[in-house]
């Protein structure tokens, strides 16, 4: 049993505090890519007089972006929520504050680390 918790411990510890935060990181750096493409592009499509091609594309950038920034909110919110579910579990269990200590870490160990909030479209395009 002791063995189970340390382990459901650990991994719940790894999810909130590096899988989830680095899974947001990747797609926060994909999104300003988006955002840089989509001013490149926006200029000459309108001086090129809004073929229907480049405006759909635009609208595909923009599209494509809300949906990446959604999902780098999502897993931030996850690893928020996992790392209050580890600090609960590790106050409420004795086995759990156990395994705490066997893997070193100390209860302010447990924390949701610094996530940037992704800018809108709006910002990332002006």
């Amino acid at each position: 049993m002791a063995e189970s918790v340390k382990m459901q411990f650990q991994v719940l510890y790894r999810a909130g505090t590096e899988d989830f935060p680095a899974q947001a990181a990747d797609l926060a750096a994909a999104l300003e890519g988006i955002g840089e493409v989509h001013q490149r592009w926006y200029e000459p499509t309108i001086r090129a007089g809004s073929p229907p091609a480049l405006t759909q594309a635009l609208e595909i950038n923009r599209t494509v972006y809300g949906l990446l920034r959604r999902a780098v909110l999502s897993f931030q919110d996850a690893a928020a929520a996992v790392v209050l579910i580890t600090k609960d579990f590790q106050a409420s269990d004795a086995a759990a504050r156990e395994a705490m200590e066997t893997l070193g870490l100390k209860a302010s160990d447990i924390e949701t680390p610094p996530m940037a909030t992704p800018p809108t479209f709006d910002q990332a395009t002006s």
